[in-house]
């Protein structure tokens, strides 16, 4: 009956558009779905295409073989794959089995961004932030990274809040950066939650507020990122111990939702 349950969950992720991501099982199981996948990325089956180079780049159910991988998501990127497009830019970006090459990396990241990958829609604008690849362009990289943020992509909206803080490729507007830092906060991301907490503590684009400074504070520092614990436990000292315990009981209350 498990071999048979098995069977069934290879053939739905080879005969659907599921990614193999989805595939939550022993390397047994792998190796049986290399073994569908392969014949039809062989007869140009876009989404086995992309499933083979996902393989390859993780040595899940065969040899981890960065040229493979690299040669099967360019098959798919060339149909327009987002996800391959995406990853096969990130290979050129990182430099696994090509040279790095910043151009390649932007070229396939455009693409996919094009398509409305979140993700790909933030790695460019922060190549166009940084002018790797492309000419440095604040206003594109505040275009793209807003695609992204759009898309609800912690990150991008974090790097978006920065920009508004910043005024770069955007006028400066602090209440814009504490709305896309908030939205970012609000996913869990710690920098985030460091920085809205330092917003909060200096009234800058939000009413100044100690405790929930305190509460956004402590957030990041429960999880684990040190500058928070230390500005919180300054903060703590210019606070009543009531503020302390209504921020405290703030942050369990907002750890409880999410």
């Amino acid at each position: 009956m498990v071999k048979f349950i098995h069977y069934m969950i290879l053939a739905f992720i080879c005969f659907s558009n599921y990614p193999i991501s989805f595939a939550h099982d022993s390397n047994n199981l792998y190796k049986k779905l290399y073994k569908l996948v392969l014949p039809r990325a062989k007869q140009g089956d876009i989404q086995s295409q992309f499933n083979l180079g996902k393989m390859y780049q993780q040595g899940l159910g065969i040899s981890k073989d960065l040229q493979k991988a690299a040669k099967w998501y360019r098959l798919a990127a060339e149909q327009d794959h987002p996800e391959a497009q995406f990853n096969l830019g990130g290979m050129y970006y990182q430099g696994l089995n090509f040279s790095k090459n910043y151009q390649k990396a932007a070229k396939w990241y455009r693409l996919a961004a094009k398509q409305g990958h979140a993700s790909a829609q933030y790695n460019l604008g922060y190549m166009y932030y940084k002018g790797e690849g492309v000419a440095k362009d604040y206003r594109k990289t505040a275009e793209w990274t807003r695609f992204a943020a759009n898309q609800g992509h912690f990150r991008a909206q974090f790097f978006l809040a920065e920009r508004y803080g910043k005024g770069q490729g955007v006028p400066k507007d602090h209440k814009e950066a504490a709305k896309w830092t908030l939205l970012s906060a609000n996913q869990k991301f710690d920098i985030a939650q460091y920085s809205l907490g330092l917003l909060y503590a200096t009234g800058k684009g939000v009413p100044k507020d100690l405790v929930k400074a305190y509460k956004w504070l402590n957030l990041a520092s429960l999880q684990g990122y040190k500058p928070a614990t230390n500005d919180r436990n300054r903060l703590a000292k210019k606070m009543t111990t009531l503020q302390v315990k209504k921020a405290e009981r703030l942050s369990k209350q907002w750890k409880s939702k999410k």
